[in-house]
């Protein structure tokens, strides 16, 4: 196995520990679209979720429920909701989803959800636990067309952008209203909002998934994919109180889908945090009122194609660690304090055999090589922030600094 390969490999098994220490929290969600076609059929259904476990998703946003209800099954009926039901059991009991959300466009989309949650789901395993509000105000595709023939003019709003997000935002207000009624989580998905309207948003609810629809995590000159209408997230910050954030990648074929044939998906969340002039180098009060909770892929069967396509499919669950991790990698015994670390590290290990160590940051450039006796203390604090990973002929072991 060459340097490398080896390399990328602990790359790889890393991530998903490098991502607990880096976030606050731990959402890692992925938009479940043709869901329809989904729900009802065991097998797609294990299939679908076997793929987000291995993939460590924890967050599952579905699309399809109005066509659903309206279209295949009464979501309001426990005898008629027992696919529905058993769906989000069996995700939250048997493949490690935590939350699970129900997307709509509209106020009105949430109603029959919350029927479902009130008199068809019997405890919380069943429950949808986010309501998702997504409506394009800023796209004027949309808001010339279909927004404006099905929403806007009947209820006596300009199909412009402004008649648009004067729509959006009453819904919304809605929603967080309802969603305090009910205890339950409020979400919307913000693409291209004007500062003002950032401001209003963010003031207004939950959560806000951000999109980073780029088709590398760096621009031309190195600068994280954080740079990208840069501007959302300090007009977002809410004056008083912390809204949630998560930032959304696209895996579609004219957004980042072609780089996942490359690259691991969790660089994206590392780069946007850690990368040049990234979300970590950003400063200012704003930041004390935004808690970055997670990321979210969107959608499932493009994420899924370049995943499988790409360069890193043979690896198995070994991305993400599992039992192909030994059997992959020699992992050492070796302790480390403190991970994460900030000015300094201190590297331990039983033996007193003299070993030749080099450290290499998350781009695979070697950053400092000596030799680990018994023990080791480097001042890291002037190196970047991000993932690192010691090596030798015979050890690997991965730290972070934050």
């Amino acid at each position: 196995m060459n340097i490398k390969f080896k390399f990328i490999l602990s790359f790889l098994i890393f991530t998903t520990s490098i991502l607990q220490a880096q976030l606050q929290n731990t959402t890692r969600g992925i938009y479940i679209n043709n869901f329809k076609e989904i729900i009802g059929n065991p097998i797609a259904e294990d299939e679908m979720l076997s793929f987000v476990q291995d993939e460590g998703f924890n967050y599952l946003l579905l699309y399809n429920l109005y066509h659903i209800h309206t279209q295949m099954f009464d979501i309001t009926n426990e005898g008629s909701a027992t696919p529905l039901i058993q769906f989000i059991e069996k995700a939250k009991t048997q493949y490690g989803i935590i939350e699970v959300g129900g997307v709509g466009e509209k106020y009105a989309s949430f109603d029959k959800m919350t029927l479902y949650n009130e008199a068809v789901a019997q405890n919380p395993n069943q429950k949808i636990d986010v309501f998702h509000m997504e409506f394009e105000f800023w796209n004027r595709r949309l808001v010339e067309g279909y927004y404006c023939t099905t929403y806007l003019e009947k209820n006596g709003y300009p199909c412009t952008k402004t008649g648009a997000f004067d729509f959006y935002f009453e819904e919304l207000i809605q929603l967080e209203d309802l969603s305090n009624q009910i205890n339950i989580k409020s979400e919307t998905y913000i693409g291209n909002p004007s500062p003002t309207e950032c401001d209003l948003i963010g003031n207004t609810l939950d959560r806000a998934l951000v999109h980073y629809y780029r088709k590398s995590d760096v621009y031309n000159n190195g600068n994280s994919l954080y740079n990208f209408k840069k501007y959302r997230l300090e007009e977002l910050a809410p004056e008083n109180g912390s809204l949630n954030i998560i930032p959304v990648f696209s895996s579609r074929s004219y957004h980042m889908g072609p780089w996942l044939l490359e690259n691991a998906p969790e660089q994206a969340i590392d780069t946007w945090w850690f990368g040049q002039n990234g979300f970590d180098a950003d400063s200012g009060d704003w930041k004390n009122h935004i808690n970055v909770e997670g990321y979210q892929w969107y959608r499932y069967t493009d994420y899924k194609y370049y995943v499988e396509n790409s360069s890193f499919a043979d690896l198995g669950n070994a991305r993400i660690g599992g039992e192909k991790e030994e059997e992959l990698l020699e992992v050492s015994k070796i302790e480390v304090f403190p991970n994460p670390a900030n000015d300094w590290i201190s590297f331990s290990k039983k033996d007193e055999l003299k070993r030749a160590i080099q450290i290499f940051d998350f781009t695979g450039k070697l950053v400092w090589e000596g030799s680990l006796n018994s023990s080791l203390d480097l001042e890291v604090g002037d190196w970047q922030k991000g993932m690192y990973i010691l090596k030798s002929s015979t050890l690997s072991y991965k730290f972070v600094l934050q």
